[in-house]
């Protein structure tokens, strides 16, 4: 959001700003890290130097449970 680029993380801006604190981090022996929001991303932040992957969130886990949830439901009411 600070970016200004909301949501839009193919951007040039986002893509130039994660490069950068994957190099930052590495000139200071640290290791860059990222909360996935989708196991796809998982290459492209390895790729640059990110080793601290961790993949959603609460918020994440229940909404893709309870969607998973509904949509089981829904198939069944065929």
């Amino acid at each position: 959001m600070a970016l200004g680029i909301f949501n839009q993380f193919d951007h040039p801006i986002y893509q130039k700003a994660i490069d950068d604190v994957a190099k930052a981090a590495k000139k200071h022996a640290k290791a860059a890290g990222v909360l996935l929001q989708d196991i796809n991303e998982y290459e492209m932040y390895h790729n640059i130097g990110y080793r601290v992957l961790a993949c959603g969130g609460d918020a994440a886990f229940v909404a893709k449970g309870a969607a998973s949830m509904a949509k089981q439901m829904k198939e069944r009411r065929k």
